[in-house]
């Protein structure tokens, strides 16, 4: 994916990971906490204090943005893509991307009758049958399910917060 980015971005990234190489940020105000707490030093305790309140609601935040980006993907991606597969209809990216083009009676029409194809929510994967009977799982980009990447992001910013 970086390949796409610009190369201003892709610098950026590389820095990143270099850096997170060394040491991540939570074990960085993770020692300062253990510092602290063997030292036992007024100002430096203050700081670390200091530390953790900027620490935590930052990494809350963080979560909270993932949270809506998963939204905002189920609502604009994952649904129209699976509302066209519907509706057998493979033109949707021609056709405004598909994004928000089912009105709620077109989607009411298309759960009566499912009759070309029918979707079913199983063990966390949104599936069609396509009119030969054969499940189709939806893909994302790099070829996996759409949300489980965002999803295993989102599940690892939240276990980043220090009790």
């Amino acid at each position: 994916m970086q390949l796409y980015m610009p190369r201003h971005h892709r610098n950026f990234f590389s820095h990143l990971r270099e850096q997170s190489r060394r040491r991540s940020l939570r074990a960085w105000v993770l020692e300062s906490m253990a510092e602290v707490s063997t030292q036992d030093m007024g100002e430096k305790e203050e700081a670390t204090l200091q530390l953790l309140n900027a620490y935590n609601p930052t990494i809350t935040t963080l979560k909270k943005f993932c949270d809506a980006h998963i939204v905002l993907m189920a609502r604009y991606i994952i649904r129209p893509a699976a509302w066209d597969k519907l509706r057998g209809n493979s033109q949707s990216l021609s056709k405004g991307m598909g994004m928000g083009t089912s009105s709620d009676s077109q989607r009411e029409d298309l759960e009566e009758t499912k009759g070309k194809g029918e979707m079913k929510k199983m063990k966390g994967k949104r599936e069609t049958k396509d009119g030969n009977g054969k499940k189709e799982v939806l893909k994302g980009t790099g070829g996996t399910h759409p949300a489980r990447f965002l999803k295993s992001v989102r599940d690892n910013t939240r276990d980043a917060v220090i009790q």
